[in-house]
């Protein structure tokens, strides 16, 4: 579909790779079209998903700068020789898995196919060119014909479409479920499903004809696993990606419990893991103690760490990144795991993206991290702040974050996080950890901003807005101190200096909604309701094209003081485990119904 170019980014440090279309490629709308795309698959954030970084227009030519991934393609390995059960589970697991988040947000990748699958050398798996516009081509690895995607013809590449694909029909997930049922077919038999002579004839075949039974081979116990994912019905294939993802997850307990046990000189050599299956329990081996982070990990987990801790979206985002390019080095970095699961966590707490999208991925990033540094505090750390504010489960929390400061009584995360979470249980003890926390690390902003923090829910608002100022005296710029403060103001009916502080709040870090819910409740209880509504206005009209927390949508109807519609938004939140409700019983906005007994019974109803 063009160029591409392995590049660097001078400004961060690191290999990209650019693409561009041809220069005598002047159709604009494939243009428009690749660039609109690629926007698109700019949101997905997943670990086996190619990421973009940037999107732009050079000389009238479009072009996007991708991550670049050091490995060999899926059709490369296929070449080398056959792959082995748990190597095809494993691939095929991690694919799966970019498939259902990407599915989540209504993208059809179109084109899988082993020449779109990257395996890194770190064992992990990146889908390539998601929904990305292909110019008519000639395909020479595949000897098959690609076309554009423009709408009205048929795009993919012929061997690997599923029959709705062929029709030119309107397509869904479960269209790259079959595509990928194709590719597991030739792993496993050596050649494709329905390939003949001539295209036409591998056209009727995909729409009429089943595939022959898979030779005997090790990958013979996915043949059921396969023949459902090449059901020619939509219906009668897995009902989603993550459906799939599940039944190769199991059969790959299956195998391993099935398997003979060997002496430990025969033992392979490990296939390590990744984030997207990771089980509870694994039977893999751990890192050595004596494991050397690679130097180059390390500095890119020590500038993860450094954009984590601004605690605005878009740093943790490049958190991620970060982390995510330090695992890819060195594979064996339970820090870098660790930092993954507290910057998912964070994205979470922000509202940035649903719990239910983003907490699996911290706590099984988490869980990889123990896994190679079983002592490690960090990991702990974060599995009970999760268990506290997204799982409401308190006893789980203590264990966990106690365990973590049992290990390593200097991990100043560990009583900062046991302070937070301990405010909805007692203020006396939040309030000592939270200091134990800034003892520890007494120049960290958001650890000292967890003092203001309690001293507010405690309603000492003096002693929370001294201490908010004396953050800001030297971190201006800090959002969280902004945003903290604005609430002390609101209950002191301060209402100019609490949304001159919200508005700060979003200057530094964006149109974040935590921020935007706060300041839509202070327009209501200041009396100011057409600006709130003007906000539930902005709220509603963005909740087409991103993910909006129900819990701003109740605190806005909450400060115009319409109860129903409070209520309403109210359950939404507790359905969707928003963060902020684990101190809704000692937060002061929510004294105005707290006594309500439909808001307790709601409460209660959710373990609150």
């Amino acid at each position: 579909m063009g160029q591409v170019c392995l590049a660097t980014d001078t400004r961060l440090n690191r290999s990209v790779a650019i693409k561009v279309l041809p220069p005598d490629d002047r159709d604009e709308s494939a243009q428009q079209r690749m660039l609109r795309e690629a926007r698109t698959i700019a949101t997905v954030d997943h670990p086996n998903v190619c990421t973009i970084y940037e999107i732009g227009e050079e000389g009238e030519r479009p072009y996007i700068v991708m991550q670049y991934v050091q490995g060999e393609t899926l059709a490369q390995r296929m070449r080398r020789g056959a792959m082995t059960l748990a190597e095809t589970i494993e691939v095929a697991s991690q694919i799966t898995a970019a498939l259902a988040e990407a599915h989540e947000r209504g993208i059809v990748h179109r084109d899988i196919k082993p020449g779109n699958i990257m395996v890194s050398t770190s064992g992990i798996v990146k889908v390539l060119d998601f929904g990305l516009a292909k110019s008519f081509s000639h395909d020479q690895n595949d000897e098959t014909e690609v076309v554009i995607s423009t709408p009205g013809l048929i795009v993919g590449t012929t061997p690997y479409m599923s029959p709705e694909q062929l029709r030119a029909e309107p397509l869904d997930g479960r269209s790259d479920i079959f595509s990928l049922g194709v590719v597991l077919y030739e792993i496993a038999a050596g050649r494709r499903p329905f390939d003949r002579p001539t295209a036409g004839a591998t056209i009727s075949a995909i729409l009429s004809e089943n595939p022959a039974p898979l030779p005997d081979c090790e990958l013979l116990p996915l043949e059921p696993l396969i023949t459902r994912a090449l059901q020619k019905r939509p219906d009668r294939r897995f009902a989603s990606a993550a459906a799939m993802h599940e039944a190769l997850v199991a059969a790959g307990k299956k195998r391993r419990r099935a398997a003979p046990r060997k002496p430990a000189q025969d033992a392979p050599t490990q296939v390590v893991q990744t984030v997207s299956s990771v089980p509870k329990t694994s039977t893999k081996k751990r890192a050595p103690k004596t494991h050397v982070p690679d130097p180059e990990a390390e500095r890119l987990y020590l500038r993860g760490r450094a954009q984590w801790n601004k605690r605005h979206p878009e740093a943790v985002r490049q958190a991620i990144a970060l982390f995510h390019e330090a695992v890819e080095i060195d594979p064996l970095h339970a820090s870098a795991y660790a930092g993954l699961a507290d910057a998912y966590l964070m994205l979470g707490f922000l509202q940035v993206i649903a719990p239910s999208d983003v907490i699996p991925k911290a706590k099984a990033s988490a869980l990889r991290a123990i896994e190679l540094a079983p002592h490690q505090a960090e990991p702990h750390a974060s599995l009970g702040y999760i268990a506290a504010i997204f799982d409401w489960d308190w006893p789980a929390a203590q264990r966990a974050l106690h365990e973590a400061m049992r290990l390593n009584p200097s991990y100043p995360w560990a009583p900062h996080w046991y302070g937070l979470a301990a405010a909805a249980k007692s203020l006396d003890e939040a309030l000592q950890y939270v200091t134990r926390a800034r003892d520890l690390d007494p120049l960290s902003p958001i650890i000292h901003t967890a003092i203001g923090i309690v001293h507010h829910l405690r309603r000492d608002y003096e002693a929370a807005l001294r201490t908010y100022r004396q953050i800001l005296d030297s971190e201006v710029a800090f959002a969280p101190a902004h945003y903290y403060i604005g609430l002390t103001y609101e209950q002191l009916s301060r209402y100019d200096d609490a949304k001159a502080n919200f508005v700060r709040a979003t200057e530094i870090a964006g149109r974040g909604w935590l921020f935007l819910g706060a300041l839509g409740h202070c327009y209501g209880v200041s009396g100011e309701h057409e600006l709130a509504r003007q906000l539930l206005h902005d709220l509603d009209a963005q909740q087409r094209e991103r993910y909006i927390s129900p819990y701003n949508v109740m605190l806005v109807h909450l400060g115009l003081g319409d109860l129903e519609a409070a209520l309403q938004w109210l359950e939404r939140a507790l359905e969707e485990r928003a963060a902020a409700m684990w101190t809704a019983l000692v937060e002061p906005r929510f004294d105005a119904i707290r006594n309500d007994e439909r808001v307790r019974e709601l409460l209660a109803r959710y373990g609150l």
